[in-house]
């Protein structure tokens, strides 16, 4: 069976999240993969972000995929490696990701459509769109499953790491980013153009014959 993965991007077109997405559409977003797809949906308000992801399930129910991958603007999406992730999850039943992290994770689609439903006129304020979609699924006594791997590239004060041989997160060095299918480039700063900076650095590493500069800064 030919696994098939729709990669769904949280994004925003007000500055300074248009110029991540556009730079996740110049860089591994203009990699065609065959089984995968992308799909981005606007969100500029916080209070709104769970709204905007029930609604975005609800439209893609329709399509033909076997699993989501929901993500964000600072992310920088291997999609061959991704879909490399998914040949080892279950087909019902799975969702994985870093802790319950929103800036990347899978899901089934028989659990994308429990979402669909247990979503329907829930409104909730202050609190993130994956801690939400966490504890609806904690709820229906579905857990995380291991295996889940993230790379960032800028170390932020207090970040967490977690590696119990399940779940990994690392700061990124070369081989690291030519291995990863997610990695998270935001920067702990306000700075956005860091991020921008940050996703054309993999995507270089990534795609270019030429030595890796060790001068940019990583």
């Amino acid at each position: 069976m030919s696994l098939k993965i729709l990669i769904l991007v949280l994004s925003s077109k007000k500055p300074p999240y248009d110029m991540l997405y556009q730079t996740q559409r110049d860089t591994w977003d203009a990699v065609d993969v065959m089984n995968v797809s992308s799909l981005y949906y606007w969100c500029d308000d916080f209070d709104t972000m769970i709204q905007k992801f029930a609604t975005a399930i609800h439209a893609i129910m329709k399509w033909d995929w076997d699993f989501i991958f929901r993500t964000n603007s600072s992310s920088y999406i291997d999609k061959q490696r991704l879909l490399d992730q998914a040949q080892t999850l279950p087909l019902n039943k799975a969702y994985q990701c870093i802790g319950c992290s929103g800036a990347g994770f899978f899901l089934s689609r028989d659990l994308v459509s429990d979402l669909c439903h247990d979503l329907v006129g829930h409104t909730h304020t202050h609190i993130p769109e994956d801690v939400v979609i966490w504890q609806t699924l904690q709820a229906r006594n579905i857990n995380l499953l291991p295996g889940a791997m993230r790379s960032d590239i800028w170390p932020r004060p207090g970040r967490v790491v977690v590696n119990d041989d399940s779940n990994v997160i690392d700061f990124a060095d070369e081989k690291r980013i030519k291995n990863a299918y997610h990695v998270r480039c935001k920067s702990d700063t306000s700075d956005r153009q860091k991020d921008v900076f940050a996703m054309k650095i993999v995507h270089h590493i990534k795609y270019s014959s030429k030595v890796f500069n060790q001068e940019l800064g990583f």
